[in-house]
């Protein structure tokens, strides 16, 4: 037919050109005009050799018509010899069209789907094309022509003869074609009609062997040779029809239908009788033979009346499995007047039975059917249509039942009318897609009532389908084929549970909906007239910013028209409390226009740490055939905006792009400023090219350039001039550049970074794909800025590859001091294993005092029980260490140790080799540990127990171990003795789980920077309910004793109630002091803030001593300052309290000092606190008061003096002013002065400052030199005029005050003799005297003056309060004297 269309092309043209054309001219113009007018569609056909455009034999070479995947026909050496005048007369006469070769491989390609029309088309049955001429073609051959599988099933090639003859005395056809490939196969089609008799007289003629073409079309089981026949003969008024089907031989089908007429001749009944049958057991499909068994027979008697009326007096259709019979009348009309049609489907012995056409797997037990209706026994009917098991790979249905009754008129003349009401019912609803059976349920019921009036459209009314809890209910009103069938709906579905929709949806599905649909549709013509509404309620579907603004009612309404116009889409909302929808839409060929607008109300509905509306408008417009003109502008919170323009479709497309972010402070903290971003998208030849430019705050920049289509292909530029604005740590320049390229392998990367001290890293390679392979190095010269504390490179090169067998690492590192590291293997897959090796010739730069190679190696790799580790390491002090074992999974289990031969490398005193050794096993529970450790000392520990799944923990701690342990972390102090635990962690990883008892017997404590020494120190501490009961006794080394007891908390804020004792606990600073202490004092509150310590301290007999400096021949060692002082140098200082100012220090590190411990302690101290040294002796008391914390101290209050004297060259003067008080150290601070009346005036001595460094001034009235008002002190005279030997025993005096003159002989002796007082002075009359004075009790004091002259007095003074005291003296010439003294401080 293609040839006759391409003749008749050709034809028509030739008859419009103009005679005088020249043939060159004509053959061009036809060729193209040909060429042209079949191509089309998708089609392109070319033509070569083409001759003859002027004469009556035509032909051409060569023509292939070809689509999108190539040519799918070919024609060669075609040849039209024609009749051309006839063609004038209204005759088409072909003496010949002949073909040498025609190649059809396969089926043309369909035209892609595009988008339907926006306008409708009207409705119109199709036409036959009616010839305007008589055809009368004597010949048409294909000398070969070749057919592809595509479209017969199996390549075939064939010859062909034909003629056709179509005029006014009839048709006379003939085909025949032969095989030519091997195969036998033959198609013959032969047919005559004589116009005025009526008579035909055709056969269609079928013969093929075994596999050919017929069979396997037919999907006849092992495609046997087919032999078809169908031959009519006779006139049309009795006319006889044969068919006959044959495979292997074997008649399978055969039987006769009749067509005869009866009556008046002029306008006859027509009676047709069919009786085929036959057993088609072998040319069906084996599990279909139990459905239609050995014998298949279909008879039927139809009469068809002049007036209109139809008569199906029988009809019967009977196979094994199926038997359908029945009875059918229609009056002129039309309208049924009988119907008695009954059927059943269902196997004899009740098996279910394989139904046909069913896809090979529906199945039924029965299928029952019954119509009746007689219009003589009155106007109802009933119909029934029962289904039982009804079991297809998609469903199973128990029982599915239709019923319809009601009535129906017009057999009798009357007016034709069908009323009735339909109920359907589906009961044990079983759906394979559990997403789907979920949806609708296990049953399915509904209801509705049809009518159809003669002329009118046909009507369904209350119609309810309804499933558990959804319905649709509504009206549909269908109109005849005339009219293109406008159906006229009114339908609402309602669902109460959307989340019976959830499986179906893929996500959590929640609330309710309802839609509304009312209008026309034409399905035949595309129109429609609809308008759309619907609410939804509290619509929830598991995405947090959907169902926040779903929340509540949702209101949706649309109308949707298409006609002849085109389509258009009207009152578009969508609206609720958080959203706001509107648009509509206008299509059309000529142009189109979309518009829209979207208003969030509050972003903070959906990310709620922002507020404000977001408003996104936009439009987009087409005309004619040119691209979509889009227009898109977003507003939103805090003035962003953003904004899309230009053409979105056809080869011109480009669209302009913008962001802004005025502040990016208001979405992050991290950042402040301005966001910008400016760039264009457009079509290239080479696809769509993206341009972009953005700045950010810290004047960050970055640029994209490059395709992202059809291949992304895209290079990128990051800056950041100073990266501390983001990393405060961190301070200097980053920037990268690179390019991303997609390859048929994946994507890949080509990228350079820099950063800050001269950080460089680059990555390369095959991103993604089975091939994914990257290079990567990193450097970095010096680690120093980002590890303070350390100094040296850091560089890392490597590559990352993807295998067959999993990503593969091989990785190289090397860092500061000589570190080194190394990763290589298989990182993922079952048959992961990495091995790896970390080296570090030195570990004291990182750990000081510690010196020795760190090494560890080993291998990480997968197994069917989880991921094991195996790794031996080895440290300084030829310590070594192991890991081996499952790490993951339920079966996991390790084994570990540790071993180091001597720890007295790193704590000394305790020599000896330490073992530890364990494992840990995964249970069903967690992780169960056991672990025993052994060390000098008899130190052995052991814990074991459970680490459980949440994380609690249930382990008991035994053992003992030496507290010299501690040394390393208290140092210089030093902690000896041993330590015996009995612990259990029961409960979550906190102090609070800890119960148990911790004892120690006869340990001892040195803090020789503070001049403390404890001795026998016992102590037991019980942990039980997350508290500790501490009860420790200890004596001090110097004297005395102390006891601590109480409780403190192990969770939260740790509070305690401590009370501390002192009983004459000794304190010794050998330069400056000894004392003794008594007192109680009580820590309590919680130590984390808020813990003060109180009570009250009485200081015992006291003295403190004034240090000389010593006077040697070359003075005093002047300060030294040590540069480039090593580690060892600094800690043998720190050790020996040469780092610090003063004589007593702490040089034990701290950590930051965090809260303080608030202090209110009353220290007391009456009296017998002696301040004695460089010709000093003073007797002091008072009180003070401790306040402020222990991050800063502040005391209150004084001692004071109660008697002294100060001694120069034998002169004694009496201390008219002493005080000592504390100013943040326990180095009190003096002050004494001692004032004299000279010849000049008065002369004052003061001694004042720290008591290891006091300084001594002189100062006289009137003023005068230092060493003038000395000489007037000591001598009465000036400066000028003292002899040699006073002015050395000026010297000498100043050196004692200045400290270097010791305590003298009278001070020696009073040591001796174990006085308080011992001093040699004169009495009024010039006679020398002793005085020895001496603490009877603590609050009794007296002293005996013995003079030269026999004369003597003793004096006895009393404290009897703080503020009264009494004094009485008895003189040897009888003299006394007794009185009360009321003193009080201010």
């Amino acid at each position: 037919m293609r040839i006759l269309r391409f003749a008749l092309v050709a034809l028509a043209l030739l008859t419009t050109q103009p005679v005088l054309a020249q043939e060159e001219e004509d053959k061009g113009f036809l060729t193209r005009k040909i060429q042209d007018l079949l191509s089309g569609g998708g089609r392109v056909v070319n033509i070569t050799g083409f001759q003859g455009a002027l004469s009556s034999a035509a032909s051409f070479e060569r023509m292939t018509i070809a689509d999108s995947e190539g040519i799918w026909l070919t024609m060669e050496d075609v040849v039209l010899d024609w009749n051309r005048s006839a063609l004038l007369r209204g005759r088409l006469e072909v003496e010949e069209l002949s073909a040498a070769r025609i190649d059809v491989p396969r089926l043309p390609v369909a035209e892609a789907d595009t988008l339907p029309d926006a306008e409708a088309k009207p409705f119109t049955f199709p036409q036959l094309p009616e010839l305007p001429v008589s055809v009368d073609i004597k010949a048409i051959t294909i000398a070969q022509a070749r057919i592809g599988a595509p479209l017969v099933g199996q390549d075939m090639q064939v010859s062909m003869a034909a003629r056709a003859l179509l005029n006014g005395d009839g048709l006379d056809l003939a085909l025949d074609a032969q095989r030519t490939d091997g195969k036998r196969g033959e198609f013959n089609v032969t047919a005559t009609l004589a116009r005025g008799e009526d008579v035909l007289d055709a056969l269609i003629a079928l013969s093929e062997e075994a596999g050919g073409v017929a069979s396997g079309l037919l999907n006849i089981p092992d495609t046997p040779s087919v032999d078809l026949t169908i031959a009519s003969k006779g006139p049309l008024s009795d006319l006889v029809t044969n068919l006959k089907i044959d495979t292997d031989g074997a008649e399978r089908l055969a039987g006769t239908v009749t067509l005869t007429t009866q009556g008046d001749a002029s306008n006859p009944d027509r009676r047709i009788v069919a009786d085929i049958g036959g057993d088609i057991t072998a040319v069906i499909l084996s599990e279909y033979r139990d459905f239609f068994g050995p014998r298949v027979s279909l008879q039927a008697d139809a009469l068809i009346e002049a007036g209109g009326a139809v008569a199906l007096d029988s009809f019967v259709l009977d196979a094994a499995a199926v038997n359908l019979v029945g009875q059918l009348r229609l009056s002129d009309e039309k309208w049924p007047a009988f119907i008695d049609i009954t059927g059943t489907v269902a196997r004899a012995d009740g098996a279910a039975v394989l139904l046909p056409g069913g896809g090979g797997d529906t199945t039924v037990e029965r299928v029952d059917l019954d119509i009746k209706y007689d219009v003589d026994a009155g106007d109802a009917y009933e119909a029934r249509f029962d289904i039982t098991n009804l079991a297809t790979s998609a469903a199973n249905v128990a029982q599915t039942t239709l019923r319809s009754t009601g009535t129906i008129t017009g057999a009798l003349g009357n007016v034709g009318q069908l009323r009735g009401k339909i109920q359907f019912d589906a009961l044990g609803v079983a759906l394979a897609d559990t997403a789907v059976a979920q949806a609708i349920g296990s049953q399915l019921n509904g209801t509705a009532d049809i009518n159809y009036l003669e002329e009118q459209p046909f009507r369904i009314s209350n119609l309810d389908l309804h499933g558990s809890d959804y319905s649709l209910a509504g009206s549909v009103a269908l109109s005849g084929v005339g009219e293109g069938l406008q159906t006229t709906l009114d339908a609402t579905l309602n669902a109460d549970d959307l989340s019976r929709f959830s499986a179906l949806a893929g996500r959590e599905l929640d609330g309710a909906a309802a839609l509304a649909v009312a209008g026309d549709i034409t399905p035949l013509s595309g129109e429609f007239d609809l308008k759309i509404g619907g609410t939804a309620d509290d619509i929830k579907t598991g995405i947090v910013q959907a169902d926040a603004l779903l929340v509540g009612r949702t209101d949706l309404s649309l109308t949707a028209i298409r006609n002849m116009n085109g389509t258009f889409v009207r009152g578009v909302e969508l609206n609720n409390a958080a959203l706001l929808f509107s648009g509509a839409a206008e299509l059309s060929s000529a142009s189109s226009r979309v518009d829209a607008e979207i208003l969030l109300r509050d972003i903070a509905t959906v990310v709620p740490q922002y507020q404000g509306p977001v408003k996104i408008t936009g439009n987009a417009i087409q005309t004619g055939t040119s691209g979509w003109r889009v227009d898109v502008d977003t507003n939103g919170p805090y003035n962003v905006a953003l904004a899309l323009e230009g053409i979105a479709t056809g080869d011109e497309a480009a669209l302009e792009f913008s962001a802004l972010v005025p502040q990016v402070a208001r979405f992050t903290e991290a950042a402040s400023g301005p966001l910008r971003a400016d760039g264009t998208i457009r079509q290239t030849p080479q696809g769509w090219l993206l341009q972009t430019d953005a700045s950010g705050p810290f004047d960050a920049t970055a640029r994209l350039n490059g395709l992202v289509t059809p291949a992304l292909d895209l290079g990128f530029e990051f800056a950041l001039p100073e990266v501390a604005a983001v990393a405060p740590q961190v301070s200097g320049p980053l920037n990268a550049t690179g390019r991303l390229r997609q390859t048929d392998n994946g994507f890949f990367i080509d990228t350079t970074a820099s950063g800050p001290y001269s950080l460089r890293a680059e990555v390369s390679g095959l991103a993604t794909g089975p091939d994914m392979a990257l290079d990567f190095d990193v450097s970095l010269p010096n680690v120093a800025p980002l590890a303070p504390g350390i100094n040296g490179p850091f560089a890392a090169q490597g590559v990352v590859r993807q295998t067959d067998a999993g990503i593969v690492v091989d990785t190289v590192a090397q860092g500061p001091y000589g570190l080194r590291a190394q990763v290589e293997g298989l990182a993922t897959g079952p048959d992961m294993s990495l091995d790896y090796d970390v080296s570090l010739p030195n570990v004291a730069p990182l750990a000081p005092g510690i010196n020795g190679p760190l090494a560890a190696r080993g291998t990480l790799r997968q197994t069917p029980d989880g991921i094991a580790v195996n790794t031996t390491a080895t440290g300084p002090y030829s310590a070594r260490a192991s890991v081996e074992g499952v790490v993951t999974g339920p079966a996991a289990a390790v084994d570990f140790t540790l071993a180091m031969p001597n720890l007295g490398a790193v704590v000394p005193k305790l020599s000896g080799p330490l073992n530890v050794t364990g494992n840990a096993n995964k249970t069903a529970q967690g992780w169960r540990l056991d672990t025993s450790a052994r060390g000098p000392a008899g130190t052995q520990a052991t814990v074991a127990g459970l680490v459980a799944n949440d994380g609690t923990l249930n382990i008991a701690i035994n053992g003992n171990a030496p507290m010299g342990l501690a040394e390393p972390f208290i140092a210089p102090r030093s902690l000896q003795g041993q330590a015996q635990f009995d612990l259990m962690l029961n409960g979550p990883a906190a102090l609070g789980s800890l119960s148990g008892t911790i004892r120690t017997a006869d340990a001892t404590l040195t803090a020789p920077n503070l001049r403390i020494g404890l001795e026998q120190i016992n102590a037991n501490i019980q942990l039980a309910n997350s508290r500790a009961t501490i009860d420790l006794t200890a004596n001090a080394s110097g004297g005395g004793r102390i006891a601590v007891n109480g409780g403190l908390g192990l969770d939260g804020a740790l509070p305690a109630d401590i009370n501390i004792n002192l009983d004459s606990l000794v304190l010794i600073d050998p330069r400056l002091y000894r004392t003794s202490l008594n007192g109680a004092l009580r820590l309590s509150g919680p130590l984390t803030g808020g813990a003060a310590i109180s009570g009250n301290i009485a200081i015992g007999e006291t003295f403190v001593t004034v240090p000389s400096t010593g006077l040697t021949s070359i003075g005093d060692i002047p300060p030294i300052n040590h540069i480039g002082a090593d580690a060892d140098n600094l800690e043998t200082r720190r050790r020996a309290g040469l780092l610090e100012e003063g004589g007593v220090s702490d040089p034990v590190p701290t950590g930051p000092s965090g809260p303080g411990i608030g202090l209110s302690i009353a220290v007391n101290a009456p009296g017998r606190i002696f301040i004695r040294g460089r010709g000093l002796d003073a007797e002091l008391g008072g009180q003070l008061q401790i306040t402020g914390d222990t991050n800063n101290i502040v005391s209150a209050g004084r001692f004071d003096l109660a008697r002294g004297r100060l001694d120069i060259l034998g002169k004694r003067f009496d201390l008219a002013e002493g005080s000592a008080q504390f100013q943040g150290s326990l180095i009190p601070y003096i002050r004494f002065v001692s004032t004299s009346s000279t010849a000049n005036g008065t002369a004052s001595i003061i001694v004042e400052g720290p008591a290891d460094a006091p300084v001594v001034s002189f100062e006289s009235n009137p003023a005068g030199p230092q060493d003038e008002v000395l000489a007037q002190l000591l001598f009465g005279r000036n400066l000028s005029e003292i002899s040699a030997f006073q002015a050395l025993q000026l010297a000498n005096a100043v050196a004692t005050l200045a400290g270097r003159g010791g305590n003298g002989v009278v001070g020696n002796l009073r040591d001796r003799f174990g006085l308080d007082d011992l001093d040699v002075t004169t009495t009024d009359s010039g006679e020398t005297a002793l005085r020895v004075g001496k603490y009877l009790t603590d609050n009794v004091y007296t002293d005996v003056t013995a003079a030269s002259d026999g004369t003597g007095e003793v004096s006895l003074n009393i404290d009897l309060t703080e503020s009264l005291k009494g004094k009485a003296t008895l003189g040897s010439d009888g003299n006394s004297a007794i009185g009360l003294f009321y003193e009080k401080d201010y």
